[in-house]
């Protein structure tokens, strides 16, 4: 019984994230590597980053719920 009710809060914890996936471009469209990458969450001003990858590729995991802007 234990072991369920520990399954269902892992669950429903894992449901109060959400992520962020994307690629940095130019005006062009052509792709661009190794730009560094903000988010910063509106409601309680707490940012991250991360510097994308060289197909510029990023991603942010595990945020919190609410609106979020990038730079």
């Amino acid at each position: 019984m234990l072991a369920a009710l520990a399954a269902v809060s892992l669950r429903l914890l894992a449901q109060t994230h959400g992520e962020i996936t994307d690629e940095v471009s130019d005006p062009s469209g052509a792709v661009v590597g190794g730009p560094a990458v903000t988010v910063t969450h509106e409601q309680t001003n707490a940012s991250r980053h991360m510097t994308s990858n060289s197909a510029g590729l990023y991603g942010f995991p595990s945020l919190v719920p609410g609106s979020v802007e990038s730079s």
